[in-house]
Formats: structure tokens, C-alpha cells, sequence
């Protein structure tokens, strides 16, 4: 996540979280009471913890906050409650929880009263646990969102400014030669196929969660490889790369969406592409396994790899890594492999990830279809 953040308290019931960024700073301006009201609503009420703990923002006095706690016990006994404050750290340090204890309607023995304080000890530090961990997971996908903004303003900027460039020089007539404008008409093409990339991902990602389920038929997975080497080799030769593809004779049929699959394959080359820009082994490999079960297609480059803390989270929305210099040299929104892991999940398939030493290989698991 990079540099934690700094918290002060901007006005009533307001709180700023920032921190350094390159050129400036960065940060989000909290509403307390919208926080605290989210987190009573999707922690404390759906865990039954609402009727004995609370969550309040800072602003009210200590006396109020107990008089509080004490008077909303709806025991007789009320006035004899116990309340306990336990607060956030950073970067919430505007939270409160609050426990409220009624005291027991009857005397019981010591052997009773330990199991239960310490099973109440322990309702108590996973309720908070909870709590702190849903806070910090709202802000960590605000901080994506960010930088998915961010990344989708930079990736449509750069293409837009190089069309827009190429196109007055080509309507001034300021170009020396026509091969020289066959050249600017095939970057204007390369830069308008990357815009259309970028929304292509955005608007499938986009109408694949909120769209209906596929039905994945038999049918064969190398078919869809030879399609995408076929599209993406003018490309890739014109990176510097090769791409080998190596497959047995007979790959069994699997469930799949031919749609689905193609898009698949086309998203893994374009990133091992983009992520093993600088590698100094040129080559992507697309190979398969046939296992009892299953059809195993691996997309391995020879770049830097990931962390190994990362291998899971590359497949998560806006992910980028965080190995800051590899991603600003490659810009991007963090969605290719979130679609990739999306598409698969939706025909029963599923994707991993692990290093390879050198490169990362991604592997696509289809299930064979069943022989009749």
C-alpha cells in the first residue's frame, strides 16, 4: 500500500487522511459520522454485536460517551453498567469503540464466572478485530479506485495526445516523404487499437459482474491459442519479442467460451508484453498440460516476476503491485488480469500464478468436457 497515512482533524466531524505523493500530496476527506454509520450497519448489526458494543467518532466529550453507553444498557440495573473505550489506532484515530456491561441478574460461582469473562474477552477482541479490519479494507479499495483513476487518465491521455500530434502534422502536410506519413498513419492505428483496449477492458469487466452467467460448451482450447498467436504476432515481433507456442497433438476438448477464452490468452500476452518490457530473454511461451481431469495452459515470460506476497492479489480490481518502479514504467489500470481471472471463474475454470525464475507464468485451468 505504499506510505501509511497521516490523520488530523479538519473540522467538525471531518478528518483528512493524506500522505506524500510524487509532485504533491494525496489523500480522501472522511465524513466520521457516514464511516461510523457503515461500519454499525455492515459489522456490528450483521454480527449481533450492536446491542452490547459501539462505535463513535471523535467530537463528544468522555462524560457524554459513558453516559451514553450506560444509559442505552435496557437492564434494570442500568445505572451499575460498566463501560469500557478501547481506540483506533492510526490511521482511524478518530474511532471509538465502546463496551457496555450490565451486571448479572444473579450471583454464580468463580468456576462459571472465568469460561464466561474469558469467552466474552474474546467476542469482544474478534468484534474489534472485525471492525478494524473492514475499516482498513474500505480504505484500501478507495486508494485502488484512486489509482485506477489515476492510471485510466494517464492511459487515455498518452494515445489521445500522439493521434492528435500525428494527425495535425498529417493535415499541415509537414511530413518530408509518403513513407514517412505510412509511418504516422501506423502510429495513429497502434494508438487508436490501445484506446480501444483500454475501454474494451473497463466495459467487459464492467458488464461481466453485472451480466448474466455463461453456459461453457465442449470445445477445443488451441483453437483459441492459434487465434490469438495469429492476431497478437505483428504485434509481439514488433516489440521485440517471439512468441512460441507449444502444445501436444491431441489436446482434449474442455468446457469453455470461445468469446471468453480468446479474450483470455490476449490479456496474458498483452501483460507479459507490458511487465517483461526490459527482460533480456525475449521469449513468451504459450504451453498446455493434460492431466486426468483437467487442460492446463501456461503463459510464461521472462521478466522480473512478482512477489511472491503478490501472486494472488495481481487478480484482484486495480491491483497494480507494489513494486513502484516496474509499475511506473508501465502504466496501466490494473484490470487485464482481474478480467482474465473473471472470465474463467464464469466457465469453470480457474487461474494461478507463480514465479518462474526467470518470469512469471500464468496458468489457466479448463476442466475436460465429459466423453460421451
Amino acid at each position: 500500500m505504499g506510505t501509511p497515512f497521516d490523520a488530523v482533524s479538519v473540522g467538525e466531524g471531518t478528518t483528512l487522511l493524506f500522505r506524500p505523493a510524487p509532485g504533491g500530496v494525496e489523500g480522501y476527506v472522511i465524513d466520521n459520522d457516514a464511516l461510523v454509520d457503515t461500519l454499525k450497519k455492515r459489522v456490528l448489526d450483521e454480527r449481533g454485536l450492536s446491542e452490547f458494543v459501539d462505535v463513535k467518532s471523535a467530537g463528544s466529550s468522555m462524560s457524554d460517551r459513558l453516559k451514553s453507553a450506560s444509559d442505552s444498557v435496557s437492564d434494570p440495573l442500568a445505572d451499575t453498567a460498566r463501560a469500557f473505550h478501547h481506540q483506533f489506532a492510526d490511521p482511524l484515530p478518530t474511532l471509538s469503540a465502546w463496551l457496555r456491561l450490565a451486571p448479572l441478574d444473579a450471583p454464580i460461582t468463580e468456576q462459571l464466572l472465568l469460561p464466561l469473562t474469558a469467552g466474552l474477552a474474546l467476542f469482544i477482541v474478534l468484534g474489534l478485530w472485525a471492525l478494524y479490519r473492514f475499516a482498513a479494507a474500505r480504505l484500501e479499495f478507495a486508494a485502488r479506485q484512486n489509482n485506477f483513476v489515476s492510471a485510466v487518465t494517464h492511459e487515455l491521455k498518452t494515445p489521445l495526445t500522439a493521434i492528435r500530434m500525428h494527425g495535425e502534422m498529417l493535415q499541415e502536410g509537414l511530413l518530408e516523404s509518403p513513407e514517412k506519413a505510412q509511418e504516422y498513419y501506423r502510429t495513429i492505428t497502434a494508438q487508436a487499437e490501445r484506446l480501444s483496449r483500454l475501454i474494451g477492458n473497463v466495459l467487459s469487466l464492467s458488464n461481466i459482474e453485472q451480466g448474466p452467467s455463461v453456459e461453457p460448451q465442449a470445445g477445443d482450447v488451441a483453437e483459441a491459442i492459434r487465434l490469438t498467436e495469429s492476431t497478437l504476432r505483428p504485434h509481439i515481433e514488433k516489440s521485440g519479442f517471439i512468441l512460441a507456442v507449444e502444445l501436444p497433438d491431441d489436446i482434449p476438448a474442455v468446457l469453455r467460451d470461445p468469446d471468453s477464452v480468446e479474450q483470455i490468452f490476449f490479456n496474458l500476452v498483452d501483460n507479459a508484453l507490458k511487465y517483461a518490457s526490459d527482460a533480456t530473454d525475449r521469449r513468451i511461451t504459450i504451453s498446455a498440460e493434460v492431466t486426468v481431469d483437467r487442460v492446463n495452459v501456461t503463459v510464461r515470460d521472462r521478466g522480473p516476476g512478482v512477489l511472491d506476497a503478490e501472486l494472488t492479489k495481481i487478480f484482484e480490481s486495480f491491483y497494480r503491485g507494489e513494486e513502484q518502479e516496474l509499475t511506473r514504467k508501465n502504466p496501466g489500470t490494473g484490470l487485464g488480469l482481474a478480467l482474465v481471472n473473471t472470465l474463467a471463474s464464469r466457465m469453470q475454470a480457474s487461474v494461478s500464478a507463480k514465479n518462474a525464475e526467470p518470469g512469471l507464468a500464468i496458468t489457466v485451468s479448463f476442466e475436460r468436457a465429459s466423453v460421451s
